[in-house]
């Protein structure tokens, strides 16, 4: 195992050697210089507007000083993307040429890198099928419809799109010649299986085919649309949810406008994909769609590192307001600005591609300059509601922005006042009636409780051991475990010592949680005191009296010795015939700390 560990070890620091994280970080958020080799921006990570985000490009590491989030490249990947320590080094590899070799992983990781490796190259076989379509015999259809829609063959060629024969088993043949299996096809969301007959069928035929990609550039999902006589009574029908896409976490066509969203400092946000494809042609080329949904927290963050002025453009009917005010809602609880082009609900302009094809740049730019602000616009939609609803809403969004931006919430409460004609001290009253409520108004996310003193204890204790992992054995000699008082620090511990004093101070934290392998990083490399291993050692002696002191504490109505005696136990009955001969007062203490010493020595002997 040591030896795995090494060669990880290793192929971290090629990585490092040859991959910038100034120019990894700058692919999904825009970087400012800040002097000194440090950049600076609004953090990905969590809502604001001011930049507390930096990336240093000496130290390759980065850090935010408003929530926290810290470290090298391989953690930034990983928190970004969502992805898993192994995924993450093996995407961060293959890119920079690095080969992995014959390094071991865990079967549960291996496996999964396996299946999201086979669905990325399903996706890529299909859409070189679905493009061979587009442009043979079978494909004359959707190139006239292609044509008839006046869309530029650089646009298409651009966006790379496609056709699914009408043909119920394309699909499947070719993932057949292919060598996968039934499950694979089913498992990447291209193939159906029939719930009468049991058969295999393409899950896209006749249809136009978007490719949606990730900001890799993969595809990852489809979009398809029905031309001619709607056979299926669908429109569209889209890829579903499969390891490689999550709907609510992607944006079709950011992967093409992603460069131009960093030049802008703006994004245009459209419904469908036509729409998009429709104002790129036009010159919006900073223009990308929300897959026919509102905006989710997922989409916002993702834009969030990329700029922080938002232009939604959604459709003139009562389906397109309510998401574009859904919409609003969530862009204004990440501390971002928005306006709204309200489009008219006249059928030969309801949507951005009938406008501009019908009235023109000069209609949709005229729109676009009487566009009101996020807030002005909900104010507009809540103005036709019950006071009743005005107020749920009202209270709801006020709770939550409260929690999210507090130092704006008297603004807010101001604007909304005089928008809504109500009373400030109405609205601040139905604020803290919220505030009492814990969690239960609908869509009220729930806050986790300041961290308690009995955390911070713990905290103390585990801070020290990444900091000066060579301790680790001697506050384990100690009895450390006894004193740590929540799961987390239980846990944090008992994993540390699991580790060799080499591998935490390589931060090889894999096994670790996403939320974990975040703190570990933090605590290991933000505000260091200089070297000193006087000050380290006496330290070291503090904690030690410490943990002797917090003992004694705990079993202050016992002999210490039992306390010792306990940790040698080894069977529920040994410690059973010890408690009986104590205090009954302590017993359940004492039970406590032999539950709490036997489960993790259990896990050691596991492991």
């Amino acid at each position: 195992m040591r030896n795995d560990r090494s060669e990880l070890s290793v192929v971290k620091q090629a990585v490092k050697a040859r991959l910038s994280i100034v120019a990894v970080v700058e692919r999904y958020i825009s970087l400012t210089p800040a002097g000194g080799g440090r950049f600076k921006a609004p953090c990905p990570f969590h809502s604001e507007t001011n930049p507390s985000f930096y990336v240093y490009a000496d130290s390759e590491s980065f850090h935010c000083f408003g929530c926290k989030a810290s470290g090298d490249i391989f953690e930034f990947y990983c928190k970004y993307h969502g992805l898993g320590f192994m995924d993450a080094l093996r995407q961060l590899a293959l890119e920079a040429g690095v080969h992995l070799g014959d390094m071991r992983v865990s079967s549960k990781a291996a496996e999964e890198q396996e299946r999201r490796s086979r669905l990325f190259k399903m996706h890529e076989l299909a859409q070189k099928r679905f493009r061979a379509n587009l442009y043979g015999n079978g494909g004359k259809e959707a190139r006239e419809y292609i044509a008839g829609r006046a869309l530029d063959d650089k646009l298409a060629e651009s966006f790379e799109l496609g056709w699914s024969l009408d043909d119920w088993q394309d699909v499947v043949k070719l993932f057949q010649r292919a060598g996968y299996t039934e499950e694979h096809g089913l498992e990447s969301g291209l193939l159906k299986k029939s719930e009468k007959a049991g058969r295999i069928y393409d899950a896209f035929r006749s249809r136009l085919m978007f490719p949606i990609k990730d900001l890799h550039g993969r595809v990852i999902a489809f979009g398809g649309r029905v031309i001619g006589q709607d056979k299926e009574g669908y429109k569209y029908i889209n890829s579903p949810d499969t390891p490689i896409y999550k709907k609510g976490d992607h944006l079709y066509g950011l992967a093409q406008a992603r460069r131009a969203i960093s030049a802008r400092k703006s994004v245009l946000i459209t419904e469908g994909y036509m729409d998009v494809l429709t104002l790129h042609q036009f010159g919006y080329n900073n223009a990308c769609g929300a897959l026919g949904v509102a905006l989710t927290p997922e989409h916002v963050a993702r834009l969030r590192g990329l700029t922080s002025d938002l232009e939604l453009i959604f459709d003139g009917d009562s389906a397109g307001r309510e998401a574009a005010f859904r919409s609003v809602e969530r862009i204004l609880l990440h501390g971002l600005k928005c306006r709204v082009v309200t489009l008219p609900e006249d059928p030969q302009a309801k949507d951005i591609d009938l406008l501009l094809k019908g009235h023109g740049v000069k209609a949709f730019e005229d729109l676009r300059a009487k566009a009101p602000d996020g807030l002005t616009y909900c104010m507009r939609v809540l103005n036709n509601r019950s006071p009743g609803a005005i107020m749920d809403w009202v209270r709801d969004f006020l709770h939550k922005f409260k929690l999210e931006r507090p130092e704006f919430v008297s603004k807010y409460i101001s604007d909304l006042a005089l928008g809504l004609g109500l009373e400030e001290r109405v609205i601040r009253r139905e604020v803290e009636r919220a505030e009492s409520v814990s969690g239960d108004a609908p869509g009220q996310r729930q806050i986790a409780p300041a961290p308690p003193p009995r955390w911070e204890r713990d905290r103390r204790f585990i801070v020290f051991a990444l900091r000066y992992p060579r301790y680790i054995h001697t506050l384990e000699q100690k009895g450390l475990e006894f004193i740590l008082e929540t799961p987390r620090g239980a846990s944090l511990w008992l994993k540390l010592c699991g580790m060799s004093p080499h591998e935490v101070e390589e931060d090889i934290f894999e096994d670790f949680s996403a939320e974990d392998r975040q703190f570990c990083l933090y605590c290991r490399h933000v505000d260091l005191p200089p070297p000193d291993d006087e000050a380290e050692e006496q330290d070291c002696r503090e904690l030690c009296e410490s943990i002797e002191r917090l003992i004694q504490y705990k079993n202050r109505h016992s002999n210490i010795q039992t306390v010792a005696a306990l940790r040698g136990l080894r069977t529920g009955e040994e410690a059973a015939q010890k408690a009986r001969s104590e205090d009954g007062d302590v017993v359940n203490e004492l039970f406590e700390v032999y539950n709490r010493a036997a489960q993790q020595r259990m896990r050691k002997e596991h492991e």
